[in-house]
């Protein structure tokens, strides 16, 4: 298993990725298969494209897994939040799904972990995230790699019936990369 950032020229499996995980977790990524599968290509590349604002990453496995086409069998999303100069730098880590045969063996952990890496090496002051109140699983593993509840995040798309919970993890100068924070 290892994670990667997306190449420029991977836009296509990257919707293909996108398209899998809607059908697996509508309600955590937005939208519709159809509103995706509707976006044009040019989208798809630009997505797949790192810059110094944006960053998307997918998990890959070597093992000739059916459940995992291509080897891809996660991904997340780190993006620099837009703020004044004055401010510090925030990302936000968006997308995160891990394919369901894959649960449970720490890969949402490292998906995790990149971005954290990520926004560090911008300078980042903290990562922040939403996520589904009722998404339990989910905000285990935000906490275990540091992240706080900050608040309910009534800005976010929610699933239906379900409120958002905002979540930070504080980058300090120093911080190690172990998500052992107590």
């Amino acid at each position: 298993m290892r994670i990667r950032v997306v190449r420029v020229d991977e836009g296509a499996r990257l919707r293909a990725l996108w398209l899998r995980a809607l059908t697996d977790a509508p309600a955590a990524l937005g939208g519709t298969p159809a509103q995706v599968a509707a976006y044009p290509a040019a989208l798809w590349h630009a997505r797949a494209r790192p810059t110094a604002d944006r960053i998307s990453l997918i998990a890959e496995t070597t093992l000739a897994d059916v459940t995992a086409p291509g080897g891809w069998c996660g991904m997340v999303t780190g993006t620099r939040v837009e703020t004044p100069a004055d401010l510090p730098v925030v990302v936000s880590l968006t997308a995160l799904w891990v394919d369901p045969a894959q649960r449970g063996v720490g890969l949402g952990g490292l998906l995790v972990q990149a971005v954290i890496a990520w926004a560090r090496a911008r300078g980042a002051a903290c990562v922040t995230l939403a996520v589904a109140e009722g998404n339990v699983p989910a905000i285990a593993l935000y906490r275990a790699a540091g992240f706080r509840d900050v608040g309910a995040d009534d800005g976010a798309p929610a699933p239906p019936g379900q409120a958002m919970l905002s979540m930070t993890r504080l980058l300090a100068e120093g911080d190690s990369e172990t998500a052992d924070h107590g």
